[in-house]
């Protein structure tokens, strides 16, 4: 009888052991892993003020093609002089994937010919020292739309983009990240004196 249950314990720590061996490989097992990240986590982006839209490769390269580029100025730092609006048009993102577009949720309404101001910084959230981020800044309304590509790192001072002559209608704050990596950063619009223009 005393062999028995021995003999039941050993059989039963075999069991156990080749148990707990085989779910630990399972547990280092890469395509498990992947498998697991890929059901429940879709995007670690997030966004304050605005929202963010994710599109395919393709639809990506569709909405490349149909960008349109105004008169615009890079100013390196924030431009003087200029009075914010009474409300801040304003978005900021955090690891913003590559083909991601994030979007202000206020609208700016423009009611005479007008220069926006964008003033923005932006960085890449991994190699920081070797990384240049390539983010799309863009103002688009119903019959008028101007972009502006900023490539390089803006973290320790700021950049403006003035867009120029933008015509009266109501205008969406948006940015797209063409870089193959994940980018942070926030803009906010301003205007320059004198010019008309109010917050929905």
């Amino acid at each position: 009888m005393k062999q028995l249950k021995s003999g039941f314990l050993a059989l039963f720590s075999v069991i156990f052991l080749l148990g707990f061996n085989i779910s630990a490989f399972a547990a280092e097992d890469p395509t498990a892993v992947e498998e697991s990240n890929d059901n429940s986590v879709v995007n670690a982006a997030t966004a304050t003020g605005g929202y963010i839209t994710h599109l395919t490769p393709t639809e990506a390269e569709e909405y490349q093609k149909n960008l349109v580029f105004h008169d615009s100025n890079l100013i390196e730092g924030t431009i003087p002089g200029i009075i914010p609006f009474a409300s801040t048009v304003a978005v900021s993102w955090n690891k913003l994937a590559q083909y991601d577009i994030v979007s202000a949720y206020e609208t700016l309404t423009v009611t005479s010919k007008s220069t926006i101001n964008i003033t923005l910084v932006q960085w890449p959230d991994s190699l920081s020292i070797i990384r240049d981020p390539e983010l799309t800044y863009s103002i688009t309304g119903k019959d008028y739309q101007n972009s502006r590509i900023i490539t390089g790192k803006y973290s320790s001072s700021n950049a403006t983009i003035q867009f120029l002559n933008v015509p009266p209608g109501e205008y969406v704050l948006s940015v797209f990240n063409g870089s193959g990596y994940t980018v942070s950063g926030n803009c906010y619009a301003k205007r320059d004196q004198g010019a008309n223009l109010t917050i929905d």
